[in-house]
């Protein structure tokens, strides 16, 4: 089970059908759809970045516009993972499965290359949080993205798993990390740190859509 992916996300803002079927034929066909149409989704996606997924969430959002209380519905699902780490991982992974989950939304902010286990702490080693590392991922709280070496088909024979980037769950989670990013996002502003939301939102549709993460970096 994923978070709502987009085209959800507008079945529950009542957005019909017949548009939704138009908006395909457009992509199909490569031509613009009406200018009242690409503003009006584009508002929803901003609202889909900082709202999310979640089924509680959507379900306070749609009932009640309240984003404040968004917000911290959402930041109680965070701590509720923080929770499960602290109930169901095994006694000795524990702090590193919490080091790593709380490194997430940092990471991606900084725009780094990829997932630092340094930043955790300095010295750290792959050998150290190997464990920490499969649980959260299994437990599907965060999606990892491996490093293949050359961006050539299979990308699994490729597959470089001691270098990934790591994505939250669920970009409105990520957004409940980074307090008072809502407002700018809305207002679509440009000196937000949309790499970090967008990145996140990629990765999180095409984990939705059955696809595996890769990524590809040359100098």
């Amino acid at each position: 089970m994923y978070p709502l992916d987009f085209e959800e996300f507008l079945w529950a803002a009542g957005v019909q059908e017949e548009t939704l079927n138009h908006l395909k034929q457009a992509f199909d066909a490569r031509v613009p759809v009406d200018a009242y149409i690409h503003h009006r989704l584009l508002d929803l996606w901003r609202y889909y970045l900082i709202v999310g997924g979640m089924p509680a969430v959507c379900q306070e959002f749609f009932t009640t516009r309240d984003l404040p209380e968004v917000v911290h519905l959402q930041r109680q699902i965070v701590e509720s993972y923080r929770s499960d780490i602290a109930k169901y991982a095994d006694k000795t992974q524990r702090p590193r499965i919490l080091e790593v989950f709380e490194s997430i939304p940092p990471q991606l902010a900084s725009q780094n290359l990829r997932f630092y286990l340094s930043e955790i702490r300095k010295g750290a080693r792959m050998a150290e949080f190997e464990q920490g590392l499969d649980w959260i991922i299994k437990a599907g709280i965060a999606l990892p993205s491996y490093n293949v070496t050359e961006p050539q088909i299979p990308l699994e024979l490729n597959e470089k798993r001691s270098l990934f980037r790591l994505f939250f769950l669920d970009t409105g989670l990520l957004c409940s990390c980074y307090p008072g990013i809502q407002l700018p996002i809305l207002q679509n502003e440009p000196d937000v740190n949309w790499g970090a939301v967008l990145e996140n939102a990629a990765a999180q549709s095409l984990v939705s859509a059955g696809f595996q993460l890769f990524y590809f970096s040359s100098k």
